[in-house]
C-alpha cells in the first residue's frame, strides 16, 4: 500500500509524535553507519533543553560508547506508519553494560502513513472534554490533548502517586454537539504534574458512524491548524 509522507516541524509538533511513540513504547531503530544498528526505547522528551533521552541500547565487550556530536539516524514504524529523523548525540553514559543516549530534538521529522490523518492536537480555547469509564472502577474526567483514527491523549487530573488509571470506554464532547464513543485500550499513564496525568489510549473498533463522526472532526482540527500556520 501506497505510503503519503509529510515533513512535521515545528516544537509542540514534533514534541506530540515523539510523546505518541513512547506512549506506544515504540523502539526506535538507531544507525550511526550503514553496518551499524540497534533499538533504544524513548525514556523522556525534554523541548524545552531540546533533547530526547534514550535508554537500553546493548554494549557488547569491544563496543565503544557512541561520542558526542557523533551524527545518528532514526527511524520507526507503528501501525503501518513511519517516522524517521536524523539527530546528534548530546552525550553518552554506559548502565549496566546498556547505553544511556541524550540526542538533540530534531528540527524536522518525515512522517509516513497509510492513512489520511495522523495524530493532531487540540488546541480550542474551550477544553474539549473527555469521559473515560471503567465498569467497575467508575469514571474520569479529563481534557483531550491529541487525536488520532486510531487513539487519543487525555489529560486527567489525578494523583500521580494513586492507583495507575484504567478505562474500557471513552466518551469525546466534540464540537458541534456530537458525542463520539468507543472502547479503548489504554496504553500508556505518565505524569505530567503534581496534579496531572496524561493518559495514551488506542481506540478498539468504533462502529462506522462513530468513525466518520471522527474522521470529520479531525479534518476540522487540520483545516484549523494549517489555517494558523499560514495566518
Amino acid at each position: 500500500m501506497h505510503l503519503r509522507e509529510t515533513s512535521i516541524a515545528g516544537r509542540t509538533q514534533i514534541t506530540r509524535l515523539l510523546n505518541h511513540l513512547q506512549d506506544l513504547e515504540c523502539p526506535l531503530v538507531l544507525s550511526f553507519d550503514q553496518a551499524d544498528c540497534c533499538r533504544a526505547g524513548i525514556l523522556a522528551i525534554n523541548p524545552d533543553n531540546d533533547y530526547v533521552l534514550l535508554e537500553g541500547i546493548p554494549l557488547p565487550q569491544n563496543r565503544k560508547l557512541p561520542v558526542p556530536q557523533q551524527q545518528v539516524e532514526v527511524r520507526a514504524q507503528f501501525h503501518g506508519e513511519e517516522a524517521r529523523f536524523t539527530s546528534q548525540i548530546i552525550e553518552a553514559a554506559d548502565l549496566a553494560g546498556k547505553a544511556l543516549l541524550r540526542i538533540e530534538l530534531p528540527e524536522v521529522i518525515k512522517y509516513r502513513q497509510r492513512r489520511a490523518h495522523f495524530r493532531v492536537p487540540v488546541e480550542y480555547k474551550t477544553p474539549i472534554s473527555v469521559t473515560l469509564i471503567h465498569e467497575e472502577k467508575g469514571s474520569l474526567f479529563g481534557t483531550l490533548e491529541d487525536i488520532s483514527l486510531g487513539g487519543v491523549a487525555v489529560r486527567v487530573g489525578v494523583d500521580p502517586n494513586d492507583e495507575k488509571p484504567t478505562a474500557e470506554l471513552c466518551l469525546i464532547q466534540l464540537t458541534g454537539g456530537e458525542v463520539f464513543h468507543s472502547e479503548l485500550q489504554i496504553s500508556n499513564v505518565r505524569p505530567i504534574s503534581e496534579e496531572e496525568v496524561r493518559i495514551g489510549a488506542r481506540f478498539l473498533q468504533p462502529t462506522d458512524a462513530q468513525q466518520r463522526k471522527l474522521e470529520r472532526f479531525i479534518r476540522r482540527l487540520e483545516r484549523e491548524l494549517l489555517q494558523k500556520r499560514t495566518d
